[in-house]
């Protein structure tokens, strides 16, 4: 039985992504606000040296809450092309500025333009109509740098829970992965 589980989740992404599941690359962030209500949204799963990173605005709710939160927070990832979901409770190490530019030049052009309108309008800001904001978006050239709210952070877990979806419902598997200061503990749950 693998005992990492992260190199678990790595496997079964490259399943999920030869089966051309839309959600490889989707994970759900959940955090806590200030008002105690959990926020969740759904953003780019990334694999930087084999290592899962998000990125986001720092303009965004998300940052401040991941920050009010001790840089902590939750992900799902459900791969349905193979049955597979994680659970993940986790803190974020920041990513260097450098890495993250050379990781932002692969973005396609409409996220790059996105990154720049942010620069200007902070997500969820308020705007008039969905027309104000496809001229807003028309405007706006793709920049070549990577703007300055622009952040990342690595996704490092303290404890993931794999749930394997069988097609008899009594026989799914759940493990429990909990980091000790060595390895991961591993427990069998039901399902």
């Amino acid at each position: 039985m693998k005992t990492d589980p992260i190199e678990l989740l790595m496997r079964d992404r490259a399943d999920a992504r030869e089966s051309n599941d839309p959600m490889v690359d989707r994970c759900v962030l959940g955090t806590v606000n200030r008002k105690g209500r959990v926020a969740l949204r759904t953003l780019v799963l990334r694999e930087i040296d084999d290592r899962l990173a998000l990125f986001y605005s720092r303009t965004s709710a998300k940052h401040a809450e991941v920050i009010t939160n001790g840089n902590r927070g939750s992900l799902l990832i459900f791969l349905p092309s193979i049955g597979v979901q994680y659970r993940i409770e986790a803190r974020f190490e920041e990513i260097s500025r450098s890495v993250i530019e050379s990781h932002w030049q692969l973005k396609p052009d409409a996220s790059k333009r996105m990154d720049s309108i942010y620069e200007r309008h902070p997500q969820s800001t308020v705007i008039e109509d969905f027309d104000t904001f496809e001229t807003l978006f028309a405007a706006t050239v793709p920049p070549r740098k990577r703007p300055p709210n622009g952040v990342g952070v690595f996704v490092v877990p303290d404890l993931v829970e794999r749930l394997e979806l069988r097609a008899d419902p009594q026989m799914h598997d759940r493990k429990l992965f909990k980091r000790s200061e060595t390895d991961w503990e591993i427990q069998r749950l039901v399902p």
